[in-house]
């Protein structure tokens, strides 16, 4: 439901913004929009089931830049942040190099349906030899038949997608935001603390007035 009200939803990062606002917000709201940005991205990249080397490698990117950006400006880092900036490229990197496919072959929706379905086998079998039928079972659907050309289970690859559909427009720049017509991105994309922050997560350090962190 949230990713369907994300998707139908026109509001932007304007929404938040004020004429009222000091450079401290402003900087603050412009944070808060690249997180955001980069997270969108990334998470794009590794929920899916197909995913080239080149993607791999901007996926890394954008893993550094979130953890960075948010390490830097935003606080705190918590076990979750860590594992998303840390863990997750490398995992998707891994899958990638072992199997071919992308993060996406290992979700928990997946073993979920797993789950349900070893439930479903435990329904028809022998409490005494339970484990070993459900595993025949297993083996003879999941392997036995494919190698002999049976494929019970066919993909459909999914037409949904994570980036809002005003994006392919012309009047919308990538982050989603509306675009003049004689400029190529908006104007929080070419905003100076925008530059900032992109630059600080580029060299590794802080590159920005520390009075607007204060």
């Amino acid at each position: 439901m949230l990713y369907e009200a994300i998707q139908k939803s026109s509001l932007d990062i304007q929404s938040l913004e004020s004429h009222a606002d000091t450079a401290r917000q402003t900087f603050r709201l412009n944070v808060f929009a690249f997180v955001g940005l980069e997270l969108r991205n990334k998470v794009s990249l590794f929920c899916r089931m197909t995913i080239s080397e080149d993607e791999i490698k901007e996926l890394t990117s954008h893993f550094t830049n979130y953890f960075r950006a948010y390490s830097f400006f935003i606080g705190m880092v918590s076990p979750t942040v860590w594992t998303i900036g840390h863990i997750v490229p490398v995992h998707a990197r891994d899958t990638k190099s072992k199997y071919g496919k992308g993060l996406s072959v290992t979700s928990m929706e997946g073993r979920e349906a797993k789950h349900m379905a070893i439930s479903r086998y435990s329904q028809n079998t022998n409490y005494a030899m339970r484990w070993q039928q459900i595993f025949r079972h297993e083996f003879l659907s999941l392997i036995w038949l494919r190698e002999r050309g049976y494929n019970l289970c066919n993909y459909s690859p999914s037409k949904e997608k994570y980036f809002p559909k005003r994006v392919a427009q012309n009047n919308s720049c990538f982050c989603g935001c509306p675009q003049p017509e004689v400029s190529e991105t908006c104007g929080y994309c070419l905003n100076p603390h925008r530059q900032a922050i992109v630059l600080s997560c580029q060299l590794g350090r802080l590159a920005v007035d520390k009075k607007l962190m204060t």
